[in-house]
């Protein structure tokens, strides 16, 4: 197994209409609803430490920026779970392993994370597949809730 830590987590959700996002949701599932909407979320991250087993970290390949934008679901007995539409690490290796041993839908992105004081940037561009999208986000952290 893999041992990890994340750092610096944002949760950004948006609720949507689960019409919207049910064409992207694999057999056997739907997407989970909250008072008649489901949620698309946005995860940015730093990932540190990260290598095989407990307490054997990699370095340099195991702490990377990664950003994954998730759906919500659940099937038909209930049980709720994650769908990993699209996952960016700043870290080759790291890509191309969760995309071929888990296959999992990671791209290798170049990326970066700034903050001052409760102020948060976040910047992701994929190196391959090449003109495969880029984002700028900016958030602030506010209140507890």
């Amino acid at each position: 197994m893999f041992d990890q830590r994340w750092e610096s987590v944002f949760f950004l959700h948006w609720p949507v209409d689960p019409s919207d996002v049910a064409p992207f949701m694999p057999p056997g599932v739907r997407p989970d609803e909250f008072d008649g909407a489901t949620y698309v979320a946005l995860v940015p991250f730093r990932m540190s430490g990260a290598g095989l087993g407990r307490g054997h970290p990699m370095p340099w390949w195991g702490t990377f920026v990664e950003c994954n934008v998730r759906l919500y679901s659940v099937d038909e007995e209930g049980n709720h779970g994650v769908v990993f539409r699209s996952l960016e690490a700043s870290r080759l290796v790291t890509a191309l392993a969760a995309r071929w041993g888990y296959r999992l839908p990671y791209t290798w992105a170049w990326m970066s994370v700034r903050q001052r004081g409760d102020h948060w940037w976040w910047r992701s561009e994929r190196r391959r597949p090449r003109g495969g999208g880029s984002m700028t986000l900016q958030a602030r952290v506010g209140e507890p809730v």
